[in-house]
């Protein structure tokens, strides 16, 4: 299975889009849990903001204190895009 995200389904003026790794390997999904959790980074949910993905990772520690949580740009490719590193 591709570990690329589907960045087709949202449109957004840049074509990026965002996902948040809630710890290594480990993303935010749709879905139920406390918060909905997915292994697979194609199946993580994605966010056209940036503000929209901190937001969605402060709700998840609302229930959880993941100890390393990242917000992950994805390229129009669907592979992670981060300028800053």
């Amino acid at each position: 299975m591709s570990n690329t995200v589907n960045v087709n389904n949202l449109k957004t003026k840049t074509g990026r889009v965002f996902i948040v790794e809630l710890e290594t390997g480990c993303y935010l999904s749709d879905g139920y849990g406390d918060p909905a959790r997915t292994l697979i980074q194609a199946s993580a949910k994605m966010f056209d903001k940036s503000w929209k993905a901190l937001k969605a990772l402060d709700k998840a520690m609302q229930y959880r204190d993941f100890k390393t949580p990242k917000i992950l740009p994805i390229d129009k490719r669907g592979e992670i895009n981060d300028d800053n590193k």
